[in-house]
């Protein structure tokens, strides 16, 4: 009986799994889908430069408000990896696509459109303000972008999600602008 029960459950599971990805093609087809996949993986490859943007300079920071800014900047860190980046893949996943281009470390700045920038001296706080000003602002286009695809396409999960993230990133442009203003006073 317990064998019966197995083999019932595995093929529903089986049926199941193919319901899903027929209703998906019916919800949004595969052109769509990897249409706003790939724009979703360059997003989530900003997004890993966003986190290293961030975190790799705070602990090195000096001059006035550095604590403030340490602290906000580990804190959006946090929110570009362990969020963002997060519910990117998540939503990659959903639609069933593989964002093979960023599994190669190697490959993530060439995936990103938004560039990296490279401090040149992290005891001066204004270019760093203001190359992260350049990356909070790229990604925000970028994100509208991905919102305009997603609604033309009708993939309004998609279009929902990436308009909480680019809500979070007028939240850090908001933060560092005030940053700045708060040092050039």
């Amino acid at each position: 009986m317990w064998v019966y029960r197995i083999y019932f459950f595995s093929n529903m599971v089986r049926d199941f799994a193919s319901y899903i990805s027929d209703s998906l093609d019916d919800i949004l087809p595969n052109e769509s889908r990897l249409s706003i996949c790939k724009e979703l993986e360059i997003a989530a490859a900003e997004e890993i430069l966003a986190f290293y943007q961030y975190r790799a300079v705070s602990p090195y920071l000096v001059g006035q408000e550095r604590a403030n800014i340490e602290e906000f900047f580990n804190d959006t860190a946090k929110d570009e990896l362990d969020d963002h980046f997060v519910k990117l893949l998540n939503r990659m996943n959903e639609l069933q696509y593989v964002p093979t281009r960023i599994f190669d470390f190697a490959n993530i700045q060439s995936t990103a459109e938004c560039s990296y920038h490279t401090p040149e001296n992290i005891s001066e706080l204004i270019p760093i303000l203001e190359q992260n000003i350049e990356s909070e602002e790229c990604a925000i286009r970028h994100y509208q972008r991905i919102i305009d695809l997603s609604r033309d396409l009708g993939d309004y999960a998609t279009e929902q999600l990436v308009k909480e993230i680019q809500a979070d990133e007028y939240d850090h442009l908001s933060g560092l602008n005030d940053f700045l203003a708060d040092l050039r006073s």
